[in-house]
């Protein structure tokens, strides 16, 4: 799906309250620890761990780094999961936050990185609450 076509469908879709983002902040702070998994171990070894969250759309984004996909490939493919199960609001985000954060981990982003580019999914006003929520005890 082209990327601009995939925004237009995206911010149709993609509104919600507060509620909702608050429940994506437990999502956030899983993916900021398999961030530090991955920093310290690698990915496959992040891998197991993911296993254990029964997470199959977070198992399947990172099963294509680890295969070598490219990041626009990984993109491509979560976006096509993406469409396919026709999700909004918080089922949305959620699925958002993981593709970004799978690339940004290609990428070698920190947690600390990652966690300040999450933040901006949940806009300014959730911020402080968020950044509380996943402190990363520094």
């Amino acid at each position: 799906m082209e990327n601009i076509a995939f925004d237009i469908w995206l911010s149709e879709r993609l509104k919600f309250g507060g509620e909702d983002k608050r429940d994506c902040f437990e999502v956030a702070k899983k993916l900021l620890h398999i961030t530090a998994v991955a920093r310290k171990t690698g990915l496959p070894a992040a891998a197991e761990e993911i296993k254990a969250m029964n997470e199959i759309f977070l198992e399947i984004a990172v099963k294509l780094a680890i295969d070598g996909f490219s990041t626009q490939r990984i993109r491509t493919v979560m976006q096509n999961y993406i469409v396919a199960g026709n999700y909004r609001g918080g089922a949305l985000l959620k699925r958002i936050l993981i593709t970004e954060t799978v690339m940004l981990i290609v990428h070698g982003y920190n947690p600390r990185q990652i966690r300040e580019e999450m933040a901006s999914y949940f806009g300014e006003d959730s911020y402080r609450e968020y950044m509380a929520y996943c402190d990363l005890g520094e």
